[in-house]
């Protein structure tokens, strides 16, 4: 993550063995919805997370050298959503509301 010009970079999620795309953050600044791959650019091994930002930074699994290099992280939860491609934010009615 880094602020508008690009600069103060700092870290929500990391994993070993997982490309990391996205970050859409929601509408309210809470929550935060990535893609995991095993693959760079495979959308077959892609899977959505979903992560509240007050858990960030967090390191996914053991991933030692990640854990050097941040060693402010936490072990925040990330729900898996299964499998997607660049997940994104949008309002939407269901179930027919008006």
């Amino acid at each position: 993550m880094a602020d508008v010009e690009g600069h103060e970079h700092k870290l929500l999620y990391g994993e070993d063995g997982r490309h990391i795309y996205g970050g859409a953050v929601s509408p309210d600044g809470k929550y935060v919805l990535f893609t995991r791959s095993r693959t760079d650019g495979n959308e077959d091994t892609a899977v959505m997370g979903l992560m509240r930002l007050s858990d960030a930074a967090t390191i996914g699994g053991e991933s030692l050298a990640l854990r050097k290099l941040h060693p402010q992280t936490k072990d925040g939860p990330v729900l898996s959503l299964g499998p997607g491609w660049e997940p994104h934010w949008t309002y939407a009615r269901l179930g027919g509301e008006r």
